[in-house]
């Protein structure tokens, strides 16, 4: 399987041809912002460009979340591509040109133990339209074993209403997650599911009751659903530093050096020392 994909990410590199270019990153600062009077590509190009997204969407998935954020907006520009996005996807190009040995590595936590930790995040207001990005990512203690990246659905007025989204979204996914794992004999049932968060107005709201002031009062449904299960033992939140919060590489583009000091973790090359 991994050989297969190793196969698939050369195949996505040649087609371009970008001989010994790399890139350090998938993207750039600009990855969200779409240049309105950039030209289109002409018909040949355009099939070229929706099959190398497509492509890059299918390594994404499979064994390479690391560049899910950018390969992401490049789904959302397939219809109309224009020379600025094509920009973009060589851009991803680039880098998995010198990272093409890179996969997946899975394992249990510091101590060995396997306990589902749950890592939201969102970026407020990054899209044109106002509408922020929520990053997910779900491990076992080390490496990836759910992750997304996900344009949000609604605007909201702070970046403490697009927390609270994002941590909705995690904690339905968790929960199939842990009776999945329960029901297999992986954890135990009384293993609670740990969700890391760096918004400290979020963590506060939840742990002292869901608020029904007019700045929460809208997502007060949200606020409900995710504070019974910490309320039941269920889920137990722990702050998370923002430089050690993995799902921030799903919610925006970020400088080298924390990209990648992102990645590693993100991947499975090292364990957090928070897990």
């Amino acid at each position: 399987m991994v050989t297969r994909l190793l196969g698939k990410t050369t195949d996505i590199v040649e087609v371009w041809n970008v001989g010994n270019k790399t890139s350090s990153t998938p993207h750039d600062e600009n990855l969200f912002k779409i240049e309105i009077y950039s030209p289109k590509l002409n018909d040949a190009e355009r099939e070229k460009f929706h099959s190398s997204v497509q492509s890059c969407l299918y390594l994404s998935v499979k064994a390479r979340p690391d560049i899910t954020c950018a390969v992401n907006f490049l789904t959302t520009r397939v219809r109309e591509p224009t020379a600025d996005d094509l920009k973009k996807l060589i851009k991803v190009i680039k880098y998995l040109n010198g990272t093409i040995e890179y996969a997946i590595r899975l394992g249990g936590d510091s101590d060995g133990k396997v306990k589902i930790y749950a890592f939201a995040d969102a970026s407020y207001g990054v899209h044109p339209d106002g509408k922020s990005h929520t990053g997910i990512f779900i491990t076992l203690g080390c490496g990836p074993l759910m992750w997304k990246s996900i344009k949000q659905k609604c605007v909201t007025r702070s970046s403490f209403e697009a927390e609270i989204i994002a941590l909705s979204d995690i904690v339905s996914l968790s929960i199939w997650i842990r009776d999945m794992l329960r029901e297999i004999g992986e954890i135990d049932h009384d293993e609670p599911v740990i969700i890391m968060e760096d918004n400290k107005a979020a963590i506060t709201v939840l742990k002292n009751g869901a608020s029904t002031s007019d700045r929460a009062k809208h997502i007060h449904i949200r606020n409900c659903f995710i504070q019974q299960f910490i309320e039941s033992g269920e889920f137990v939140m722990k702050h998370c530093p923002t430089k050690e919060m993995v799902a921030d590489i799903f919610t925006k583009p970020l400088f080298c050096r924390l990209y990648c000091y992102l990645r590693d973790y993100l991947l499975g090359y090292k364990r957090s020392s928070i897990t």
